[in-house]
């Protein structure tokens, strides 16, 4: 038996294997076809794991791509957006500005993307809060495209297609960063970040980068943590820094508004995860190499819990309002002894089903005084649900069905120049066709899926052996968490007041947790192939 082998030639050509080759005069290898050639490049392409150089190329022609790709989709054949059902101008106030709206037209059933400079005076800014104002780190994204607009010859103070330039060029970023980042073949990285572009370039979530909502500010926080969690597991030695970005990121996506606040409390188990620094070998306990993580997720917490504190008090008797009047009390077989276990006057039952500002709101009755007081989140679960848990059965089979929905349709599209008014968009819809015929019929398919991916995820950190492979895992279980918090933070705060739009966030973790629990299932078989090679 003879070994196999090649030697290069000096005109950089290679040998045969056969020892009569290095003969002068012997004949080297004939080069393959040109076709075979190519197919050949392309399956070694499609197989190789390339590091350094090679790879940041192509990771940055992915950015251009999914960044150039999202902005045609935003603003080729005329721009969207979403239109304003009044959380918009809760943010645009504050910051001295009003919609090109002419006066007394309402906004709600076109896209005003031009905004000019404005003094409001009291209660009118913003008109739902009594004139406190409402904090969001959204605030951010739409003072950069404020700065951006006059530089872009966009037309008033701020033009919301500006934010949408910004939206794009940071999800290329992120993009980039995730296809670096994610194990595997350029083939399978293709396949993920493919996946991720199909979701916000969706018609149920591009028009929120056109838009003054703080959902957008969201939906690139939830994105950027999960590239972060990618960065955190993938590496050999964690440092201070791959937990100083979590926490900040977390920070930034828990504050965009009140309900994402769960994304700060599943972040600090992310940051616990993995050691700080290199480890020595012998007897470790918990907090070693985890003291810097613990200090930052005390940070987090305290930071989000100041904000929740600033927020508008009318805000959170808005919230508060829906919860009982709206979720609980409509949907409850005895709610009068609901009331009672609260501490609440029964006769308030004659506000079942309103609103805070409907004509049968019971804010003006004697009994409601005491109302903020008893009706917190924790105060109506362990007054109320703990005691009949089956009611949170029925309240999760509603927000299934509100997932399944996936869009509302009173929230348009198309800006005012369009004259399209009432229009929803749907240029790009696949990940909305697919999730409407998968679940539109068996919400509880979503569970099912949800699950199956995380027992996907748990197979990848037990068997894979890499920590490359692994951190598909258990990034994986990160966003399903993640989306079950959002879950139940939607339906136990304001659950069916406006619960399609509430659940927006949800939907579209769910959606990176279903590509990733299909690409776990690739990394998972190719991990077992390697190591049986590798056993050989």
């Amino acid at each position: 038996m003879s070994t196999r082998f090649e030697l290069e030639a000096p005109d950089g050509g290679t040998f045969e294997d056969d020892p009569l080759a290095l003969v002068p005069g012997t004949k080297r290898r004939k080069p393959r076809p040109r076709l075979q050639a190519a197919l050949a490049s392309v399956s070694r392409i499609a197989g190789y794991r390339m590091d350094g150089t090679g790879l940041g190329w192509v990771s940055v022609g992915v950015g251009v791509a999914f960044s150039g790709a999202l902005l045609l989709r935003l603003f080729v054949s005329g721009a969207i957006g979403l239109s304003d059902q009044g959380d918009g101008q809760r943010l645009t106030c504050g910051l001295g500005l009003r919609a090109g709206n002419a006066y007394n037209t309402p906004v709600d059933d076109l896209v005003y993307t031009t905004y000019f400079d404005h003094r409001w005076y009291g209660e009118d800014c913003p008109w739902n809060t009594y004139g406190q104002p409402y904090n969001s780190s959204q605030l951010y994204l739409l003072q950069l495209a404020k700065w951006l607009t006059p530089l872009l010859r966009l037309p008033g103070d701020m033009d919301l297609r500006a934010l949408g330039v910004v939206c794009a060029l940071v999800l290329g970023v992120l993009a980039a960063l995730m296809f670096v980042w994610i194990p595997g073949s350029l083939v399978g990285k293709g396949f993920v970040v493919t996946g991720v572009w199909l979701i916000v370039a969706d018609a149920t979530f591009a028009g929120y980068f056109v838009s003054a909502y703080s959902d957008t500010g969201a939906i690139l926080g939830v994105l950027a943590l999960m590239v972060a969690a990618l960065a955190l597991w993938r590496a050999e030695q964690v440092h201070w820094w791959h937990v100083a970005v979590i926490a900040a990121i977390a920070l930034f996506t828990a504050t965009t508004k009140t309900q994402a606040a769960t994304y700060a409390v599943v972040a600090v188990p992310l940051m616990l995860s993995r050691r700080v620094g290199a480890q020595k070998h012998g007897k470790r306990y918990f907090l070693q190499g985890r003291w810097f993580a613990l200090a930052a997720s005390g940070g987090l917490i305290a930071a989000v819990g100041q904000y929740l504190r600033t927020q508008p008090a009318r805000f959170g008797e808005l919230n508060q309002y829906n919860a009982v009047f709206v979720e609980m009390l409509p949907h409850s077989k005895n709610p009068e002894q609901d009331l009672v276990r609260l501490g609440l006057d029964p006769t308030l039952i004659s506000g079942s089903g309103s609103r805070i500002n409907s004509a049968n709101s019971v804010t003006e009755l004697p009994g409601y005084q005491g109302f903020l007081d008893k009706t917190s989140t924790w105060d109506l679960f362990s007054q109320v649900y703990l005691h009949e848990p089956f009611r949170l059965l029925s309240m999760m089979g509603r927000g299934l069905v509100g997932m399944a929905r996936l869009r509302v349709d009173y929230i348009y599209s198309y800006p005012w120049y369009s004259g399209r008014p009432d229009t929803l968009e749907w240029r790009v819809s696949l990940f909305y066709q697919v999730w409407r015929m998968m679940f539109s019929s068996l919400p509880l398919l979503i569970i099912v899926l949800t699950l199956a991916s995380c027992l996907a995820f748990v197979i990848v950190l037990k068997v894979c052996t890499t920590q490359e492979d692994r951190s598909v895992g258990a990034v994986g279980l990160f966003l399903a968490v993640a989306a079950l918090a959002q879950f139940w933070a939607v339906n136990l705060s304001e659950g069916a007041s406006d619960l399609i739009k509430h659940l927006m966030l949800t939907d579209f973790t769910t959606g990176l947790v279903l590509i990733l629990g299909a690409y776990s299932v690739i990394v998972l078989r190719s991990s077992v192939i390697r190591e049986k090679g590798t056993s050989r």
